[in-house]
């Protein structure tokens, strides 16, 4: 029988610049949840206002670096999941995060490509916590 090694992870987080970090402890023994904060930032993630949204953008969006910038706009936002190419020629993104971060990051990839999405759809799933980082799957 394998033994499950419990994980500590040390996260400190900075709510105001000018105070001291606020330092959390998380022993957990299967799942890791990663926080990724960027420097200066009054960013906060509250596990329970953690959502998952599937995505699917039609249109023009293979071959044009659609992927590519979908994954820079979703680490920007500290989301986890994934993007990539459907058989159909549409993309189809799993994105895990804060609810706000999602919205944020699904208008972000809109905005940068408004020439060529034809339609976005988007619908709630379960959240996952498998997906610890945002990848370029296919």
């Amino acid at each position: 029988m394998k033994r499950s090694r419990a994980i500590i992870r040390h996260i400190a987080l900075s709510v105001n610049p000018k105070s001291p970090p606020l330092c959390l402890h998380k022993t957990h023994l299967d799942a890791t949840i990663r926080f990724q904060v960027q420097a200066g930032s009054n960013v906060h993630h509250d596990i329970r206002k953690m959502i998952a949204k599937r995505i699917i953008f039609i249109g023009r969006v293979q071959g044009v670096g659609f992927r590519f910038t979908a994954y820079g706009i979703a680490n920007r936002h500290g989301l986890a999941g994934f993007v990539r190419n459907r058989l159909d020629g549409s993309v189809e993104m799993l994105a895990q995060g804060g609810s706000d971060d999602v919205l944020r990051c699904v208008r972000d990839v809109e905005r940068s490509f408004a020439g060529y999405i034809r339609e976005t759809r988007i619908e709630e799933t379960t959240f996952d916590s498998k997906y610890t980082d945002f990848r370029i799957t296919f």
